[in-house]
C-alpha cells in the first residue's frame, strides 16, 4: 500500500496533479428490480407460513396476501398498456393466490387483531378481480365483525356504493349514513356525496339537500390531503333544488356560498335543470337573474340564448326574440348568430306545417321568423350564411304574399352568388315573382310599361344571359311587349324566337303574333311582305302554316291595295273566321307534332286576343288540357279557374270536366279546402258518379280540416245520395260521431241506432260500440247526480247504498265499452271511474259521525269508515292501473294514460326502503366451511 502512494507521488511530480473522478454507476430497471425483490419474497414467505402457528402465521399469511395483490396489479397494468384483458395465466392467477391466502386468514384467525386488514384486502382484492358481489360480502362480514374497526368505514363506503350501481337506494343510504360518521376519513366528503344521490334515489330529495350542504360546510375542515367533493355538491345542488321544487331557497343558497366563481355556473344548471323539467317559465326567470348579476360574463351570450329557448318553450316567443334584439343592440356576440337562426329557421319551418294544418297562428309564427331574420341579417351580415339566410327570408316574403320583396331577395341572393346552390333557382323565381306582379295578360292594354312590367323584362334578360330556358324567357319579353303595345320591340323579340328555333311550335306562334302585330297596326304592306317571308322559310311551320300565312299574305296584299273595303262589320267577321281557322290550325299541328306545350300556349294566346266568347271556352279548355300534359300543373289551374270563376263560361260543354279537373289539381297541390268547395260545386251541379264520388272526397277533406259542420253536411249529402254505395254507412257512422263532437247527441243516436239495425255488420258494430259508450257516460253521470243526505244516519245510510248502486251500474257500463274493444274511449271512461270511485272514498271519509256515538263507538265508527274507504280506493287503483295497462298493450299514450299514472302514484306511490339496514351482532365463530391446509392454499 505505501509502496504504492510513492509511485502516485513520483507521477504527480513528474505530470502534475492527478483527478480522480467517480464512475458512472449503471442505469437500473427500478420496476424489474423491485418485482425480482417481491417474487424473491413470495418464495422466501411461503414456506414460513407453512411452517409457522397461530397469529404468527396470520402475521406472514397477510405480508404474502399483500405481496401476491401487488404483484397482480403491476401484471395488470402491463396487460392493460398492451390493450388486451387480464390474463388467467397472468395476472388473475396472481390476484386468485392472494385472495385464497386473505380468505383463510379471515377463516381460520377470526380473533387475530389484525383480522380486519386481511379482511379489508380480501374484499379490496375481490373487488379488483370484478367480483363485486364476493366483494360486498366481504365488505358486510368486515362491519359485522369490527364494527368499530378504522377499516369499517371503508367498507361502508364500499357497501354503499355496491347498493348505488345496483339501485338499492335504501342499502346505499343505510351504508353511507355509517360511512358519513367518521368525519375524519380521508373520503369523508365523498360519503356525504354519495350519501346525497342515496337519499335523491330513495325519493328524500330534502335529505340529498341536506347532505350536499354538509359536502360543502365541511370542505374547509377537512383533513389535509382529505378528497373534496365542494365543487361536484355545487354542482348538483341546483337539480336538487329544482327536484325539490325550492328554487328561491336554492337561489338564495347557491349566491350567499361566498363562491363567486361557481355561483354562477350553478345558477345556471340551475335553470337548466328547471328547463329539463317542463318549467320554462321558472327558468326564463333565473337565466334573467343571472344576465342582470353578471351581463359582462364569458357565458352572458349562452345565456341568452337559453333565456330566449325557455321564453320560446313557455309560450313567449316575442319576448324571446326580443331578448335576441337588445342583446344585439350593441353588438354582434357571435355566440348568438346560431341560436338565433336556429330559432328563425324552426318559426319559419312551423309556419309551414300549420299553414298546411289551417292553423291559426300561421301568420304569428312567420311574423316571428321574418323579424328574427331580418334582425340576423342587420347583425351578421358578413356571415358564411348570410346568402342562405337572405334566401330563407325571400322565401318566407313569397309565402307571406309580400312578392315584390320576395322577387328583390331573389335578386339579392343570385348576385350575391351567381354560382351558388341557390343562383339557378333564385334567378328563376325572381321571373315567377315578376309574372305575380305583372299578372295575367289576357288583353291587349297598349300603354307605358310598368314597374312590375320592367322587372319582369329585367328577370327574363337575366335568364337570357344564363342561357336559361332562352326560348320561353324570349317569347314572355315579346309577349309582355306586344300586349303593351310596344309592337316594333315586341316584333323583334318574336323574330328571336323564329330564329333560335324555327322548327318549333313556338317559332309558329311567334310568326303569327308577329302578323298580328302587324294587323293592328294595320300596316298591310309590311304585313304581306313579312307573310310571304315566312310563307318563304321551308323550316317555319307546317305545311298547313305555310298555306295560312300565304293567305294572311294575299288578303294583307289585297288590303293594302284597298284600304277602305268593307265595313266594321265586315273586318269583325272576316277575323273571326280567320280566328277559328287558327283554332283549326293549332289542333292540326298539335295532331302532327304534338308539343302539348306549344300547343297550350297558341291556344291560350288566340283565347287572350278573339273577343269570341264561344271560341274563348274552348280555346282555355284546350290550353288547359295541353299544360296539363306538358306538366306545367300551375297553368292548367290557372286556365280552369279562369273558365269556372268567369260567368261567361258558365254553360260550356266542358264545364263540369273542368270543375273536376280543377278539384282533382287543387287536391294534387295540397290546397283540399279549395278542392273540396269545388267537389261540392260539382256535387250540386248534378248528382251523377263523378258528382257522388266528388262529394266523398269533400266530406274526407272537411273532416280532417277540422271542419266538422260542412263535413257533417257532405256525409249526410252522400248518404242520402249513395244509399247504395258500399261506403254509405261509413259516411253515416262518420256523420253519427261528428255529431257527438258538435254536442248533438240526440241526433246522432237516432243515425246510430238506426245503423245498429242496419244490414252492414261492420257498421252495426261500430254503431252499438258507440252507444255503449253513452250507457257508460249515462251511468256515470247518474253517479255523479246521486248526491249523499247527512242530515240523519238514516239518510246518509241510504243516499250512501244508492250512489254505490249508481257507481256499480256505471262500472258495468264501463267493461261493457272495455270489452267491445274501442281504446281511446275505454282509456277516457276508466279514468272517470277511477276519479268515481276515489271520490265515493273521500265522501266516506268526510261523512260526518253520527252524534250518539261515545268516543270509543266514534273511534271504532271511523275506523271502519276508513277501511271501507280504502277498499274503495283500491277500486280506483284498479281502474287507473287498467288504464295503464291499456295504453301500454294498445300503444295510446296521451293525456288520460298520464293523467291516470299520476292519479295511481299519488294514491299509492312506490316507496323506497330507506329504513338503515339491520346488521346481526358480532359472533366470534369460524364459518362453517372446512378448514384448508396452508399448503393448498398458497398454490
Amino acid at each position: 500500500m505505501w509502496w504504492m502512494l510513492g509511485v502516485v507521488a513520483t507521477v504527480a511530480a513528474a505530470e502534475g496533479p492527478v483527478r480522480l473522478t467517480r464512475p458512472e454507476p449503471p442505469e437500473v430497471d427500478l420496476a424489474a428490480a423491485a418485482e425480482e425483490l417481491r417474487l424473491e419474497a413470495i418464495a422466501r414467505l411461503e414456506p414460513l407460513v407453512v411452517a409457522a402457528t397461530g397469529d404468527e402465521r396470520a402475521e406472514r399469511a397477510l405480508r404474502l396476501a399483500s405481496l401476491l395483490a401487488d404483484e397482480a396489479r403491476v401484471l395488470r397494468m402491463r396487460e392493460l398498456a398492451a390493450g388486451g384483458d387480464p390474463r388467467p395465466d397472468g395476472s388473475l392467477r396472481w390476484t386468485d393466490r392472494s385472495i385464497r391466502v386473505a380468505r383463510a386468514i379471515v377463516d381460520q384467525h377470526p380473533r387475530w387483531e389484525r383480522w380486519d386488514e386481511a379482511a379489508t384486502l380480501l374484499a379490496s382484492t375481490l373487488e379488483e378481480a370484478g367480483k363485486a358481489a364476493e366483494a360486498d360480502e366481504a365488505w358486510v362480514a368486515l362491519v359485522r365483525a369490527r364494527p368499530a374497526s378504522p377499516h369499517a368505514t371503508d367498507a361502508w363506503i364500499a357497501i354503499g356504493q355496491r347498493a348505488l350501481d345496483t339501485s338499492d337506494a335504501g342499502r346505499a343510504v343505510a351504508a353511507l349514513e355509517h360511512a358519513a360518521r367518521d368525519t375524519e376519513h380521508p373520503r369523508h366528503a365523498w360519503a356525504l356525496y354519495a350519501l346525497a344521490w342515496a337519499r335523491y334515489g330513495a325519493g328524500d330529495v330534502d335529505g340529498g339537500i341536506v347532505a350536499l350542504r354538509r359536502v360543502i360546510a365541511n370542505t374547509a375542515n377537512a383533513p389535509e390531503g382529505a378528497l373534496r367533493m365542494d365543487q361536484e355538491a355545487i354542482g348538483d345542488l341546483p337539480r336538487f333544488y329544482a327536484d325539490a321544487d325550492r328554487v328561491d331557497e336554492g337561489i338564495e343558497v347557491l349566491t350567499g356560498l361566498g363562491r363567486a366563481d361557481l355561483a354562477d355556473a350553478a345558477l345556471a344548471r340551475l335553470a337548466s335543470a328547471l328547463d329539463e323539467q317542463g318549467r320554462p317559465s321558472e327558468a326564463a326567470a333565473v337565466y334573467r337573474r343571472l344576465l342582470v348579476a353578471s351581463p359582462e360574463a364569458p357565458d352572458a351570450p349562452r345565456w341568452t340564448a337559453s333565456l330566449a329557448g325557455a321564453l320560446v318553450a313557455d309560450g313567449r316567443p316575442s319576448e324571446a326574440l326580443d331578448v335576441f334584439t337588445d342583446a344585439l343592440a350593441d353588438q354582434a356576440w357571435d355566440e348568438l348568430e346560431a341560436p338565433l337562426l336556429r330559432q328563425a329557421l324552426a318559426w319559419h319551418e312551423a309556419s309551414r306545417q300549420h299553414r298546411r294544418g289551417r292553423a291559426d297562428d300561421t301568420e304569428a309564427l312567420a311574423g316571428l321568423a321574418d323579424r328574427a331574420y331580418a334582425l340576423w341579417m342587420r347583425a351578421f351580415p358578413a356571415s358564411e350564411e348570410a346568402v342562405e339566410v337572405r334566401y330563407a327570408a325571400a322565401e318566407l316574403a313569397w309565402e307571406l304574399g309580400r312578392i315584390r320583396e320576395a322577387r328583390d331577395g331573389y335578386a339579392a341572393v343570385f348576385e350575391a352568388d351567381p354560382m351558388g346552390p341557390h343562383a339557378r333557382f333564385c334567378a328563376e323565381s325572381a321571373v315567377f315573382a315578376s309574372r305575380k306582379l305583372v299578372g295575367p295578360i289576357e288583353r291587349l292594354t297598349p300603354g307605358p310599361l310598368t314597374e312590375a312590367d320592367r322587372l319582369l323584362l329585367a328577370d327574363d334578360e337575366r335568364l337570357i344571359a344564363l342561357d336559361l330556358h332562352r326560348v320561353e324567357a324570349t317569347w314572355e319579353t315579346a309577349y309582355l311587349l306586344y300586349h303593351r303595345g310596344e309592337l316594333d320591340r315586341a316584333a323583334e323579340r318574336f323574330a328571336e324566337v323564329v330564329a333560335l328555333d324555327p322548327r318549333s311550335r313556338d317559332a309558329e306562334v311567334a310568326a303569327h303574333l308577329i302578323l298580328d302585330a302587324l294587323a293592328t297596326q294595320e300596316r298591310w304592306a309590311t304585313l304581306a311582305q313579312t307573310a310571304s317571308a315566312f310563307a318563304a322559310q321551308p323550316e317555319l311551320g307546317n305545311a298547313t302554316f305555310r298555306r295560312e300565312v300565304t293567305t294572311i299574305g294575299e288578303r294583307a296584299s289585297f288590303r293594302a291595295a284597298q284600304p277602305e273595303l268593307g265595313n266594321a262589320t265586315f273586318r269583325r267577321e272576316v277575323t273571326t273566321i280567320g280566328e277559328r281557322a287558327s283554332f283549326r290550325a293549332i289542333e292540326a299541328s298539335y295532331g302532327a307534332d304534338h308539343d302539348a306545350h306549344a300547343a297550350a300556349r297558341a291556344f291560350e294566346a288566340l283565347a287572350d286576343r278573339t273577343t269570341d266568347v264561344e271560341l274563348q271556352g274552348p280555346a282555355l279548355h284546350d290550353a288547359a288540357m295541353r299544360y296539363d300534359e306538358a306538366g306545367r300543373w300551375a297553368d292548367g289551374l290557372r286556365l280552369r279557374e279562369r273558365l269556372v270563376d268567369d260567368p261567361r263560361y258558365a254553360s260550356a260543354a266542358t264545364r263540369r270536366e273542368d270543375l273536376r279537373l280543377l278539384g282533382f289539381g287543387l287536391e294534387s297541390i295540397a290546397d283540399f279546402a279549395g278542392a273540396a268547395t269545388r267537389y261540392e260545386a260539382l256535387f250540386a251541379g248534378g248528382g251523377d258518379a263523378a258528382g257522388i264520388e266528388a262529394l266523398w272526397s269533400a266530406a274526407v277533406f272537411r273532416h280532417a280540416l277540422g271542419q266538422d259542420e260542412l263535413a257533417l253536411v257532405d256525409y249526410t249529402r252522400f248518404a242520402e245520395a249513395a244509399s247504395a254505395d258500399e261506403r254509405a254507412p261509413d259516411a253515416l257512422l262518420r256523420s253519427a260521431r261528428l255529431l257527438v263532437a258538435l254536442d248533438r247527441r240526440p241526433e246522432a243516436e237516432r243515425v246510430l241506432t238506426a245503423l245498429a239495425h242496419g244490414h252492414d255488420e261492420a257498421a252495426a258494430e261500430a254503431a252499438e260500440a258507440q252507444l255503449l259508450v253513452f250507457r257508460a257516460d249515462d251511468a256515470l253521470a247518474a253517479y255523479a247526480a246521486t248526491a249523499i243526505d247527512a242530515r240523519t244516519e238514516d239518510a246518509l245510510r241510504t243516499t250512501l247504498q244508492a250512489r254505490t248502486l249508481a257507481l256499480g251500474r256505471a262500472e258495468v257500463g264501463v267493461q261493457a265499452v272495455v270489452a267491445a274493444g274501442d281504446g281511446q274511449e275505454a282509456l277516457r271512461l276508466l279514468d272517470r271511474l277511477g276519479d268515481a270511485w276515489h271520490a265515493m272514498a273521500d265522501a266516506l271519509r268526510e261523512a260526518p259521525v253520527p252524534s250518539r256515538l261515545t268516543e270509543d263507538q266514534a273511534r271504532f265508527y271511523r275506523d271502519g269508515v276508513a277501511d271501507r274507504a280504502y277498499a274503495l280506493d283500491e277500486r280506483a287503483v284498479e281502474a287507473w292501473s287498467a288504464v295503464v295497462r291499456r295504453s301500454a298493450e294498445l300503444s295510446l299514450y296521451g293525456s288520460v294514460s298520464a293523467s291516470a299514472l299520476r292519479k295511481r302514484a299519488a294514491l299509492r306511490p312506490e316507496a323506497w326502503d330507506a329504513v338503515p339496514e339491520q346488521l346481526p351482532s358480532v359472533v366470534w365463530a369460524t364459518p362453517e366451511r372446512p378448514p384448508t391446509t396452508w399448503a393448498r392454499t398458497l398454490r
